[in-house]
């Protein structure tokens, strides 16, 4: 007996199955993820600790190999890789193949290297744990403000960074191109020598000063007192009036007087990122793997330009990718090849 004829006999069971797949399609067309790029699952974290100014062989010894033996006590995982380069360490961290849901295996990973901090040499850098490989960024924009100084630009990006969470769906808001402040006090080895002091007990004298301890709390009995002490530096201009203690008795002197104080930039620039030739600051926008780029891209669009109506003169976003239209393209081509 062929299959038509098997077909012919059980015609209803086959009109059934037909209208079941049917159906099956129907549902799925309007609830499956539309997206440009497939969910990968990645198992594999990177851990990064950086300790400027070490030697890649102290690095290996101090750092590397201790992070290492924290990452084995993790019975997921299957090979680890690791690079040590002067002031910096990178490990690889392989889970098994077979294993699929790794939220769990990653904050036990997380649990023994934050376990292994203390035993770093001190001036170790938090090691930084990446662990989200996969996730794609489905819309991306650019907060533009040549007229505005890093510090305010960051500010501003970390309000609309906050102001996208708000929307339903999203995953994960990277900045890209923020460039880091940092305060520099310049002076001369002859100006210091004259006075008798070097760059460490300069640098030592500042950092006595600049306290950010808890103060505690003043227990009278039915009531705290929370105490706070102050002397930590808020502005450049207090930086600058840091009494400096001479050596031999000779008093003190305001560090003005001997340096020059100024907040710049990192020097060269970390990962700058342009638009049209304008620096900015990127938001790589990801979304939650079950929603639809459709509607989620949109919904973003809409967003940024309820944001950029709120924001002051001078600052200005642009997106400048969209996987929203792409997929939209995707999706209307297959919806005319189903009515074919």
């Amino acid at each position: 007996m062929t299959l038509t004829e098997v077909a012919f006999r059980y015609r209803p069971v086959v009109g059934i199955v037909l209208i079941a797949l049917m159906i099956i399609g129907v549902v799925s067309y309007f609830t499956v993820p539309a997206r440009e790029d497939p969910n990968l699952t990645i198992r594999e974290s990177v851990i990064i600790t950086e300790y400027p100014g070490l030697s890649a062989d102290r690095v290996e010894r101090l750092i590397t190999r201790t992070l290492e033996e924290a990452v084995r006590r993790v019975p997921e995982i299957e090979e680890i890789h690791s690079l040590s380069m002067p002031g910096r360490s990178i490990i690889h961290a392989e889970v098994y193949e077979r294993l699929y849901i790794l939220d769990q295996i990653w904050d036990d990973l997380r649990d023994k290297v934050a376990a292994a901090v203390p035993n770093l040499p001190e001036g170790t850098g938090a090691p930084q744990i990446n662990t989200d490989f996969g996730d794609v960024a489905v819309v991306t924009a650019a907060l533009i403000a040549e007229d505005f100084t890093w510090r305010e630009r960051h500010d501003m990006a970390e309000y609309v960074r906050d102001r996208l969470y708000a929307v339903p769906g999203t995953k994960r808001v990277d900045l890209l191109g923020a460039q880091p402040e940092r305060i520099y006090i310049e002076t001369s080895n002859a100006r210091l020598s004259e006075l008798g002091l070097d760059p460490q007990s300069l640098g030592a004298m500042l950092h006595a000063q600049n306290i950010l301890r808890p103060g505690g709390v003043v227990d009278t009995g039915p009531r705290g007192f929370l105490v706070q002490p102050t002397g930590n530096f808020d502005s450049v201009a207090e930086i600058e009036e840091a009494l400096i203690t001479l050596p031999d008795g000779q008093g003190v002197m305001p560090l003005r007087d001997l340096a020059t104080v100024r907040r710049a930039t990192v020097d060269p620039p970390h990962q700058p990122a342009y638009v049209n030739g304008r620096p900015a600051i990127v938001f790589a926008i990801s979304m939650l793997d079950e929603q639809s780029v459709l509607d989620y891209g949109h919904a973003v669009r809409d967003a940024l330009e309820d944001i950029e109506a709120t924001l002051p003169i001078g600052y200005a976003l642009e997106i400048i990718t969209f996987q929203a239209e792409q997929v939209a393209g995707a999706v209307y081509g297959v919806t005319a090849n189903v009515l074919q």
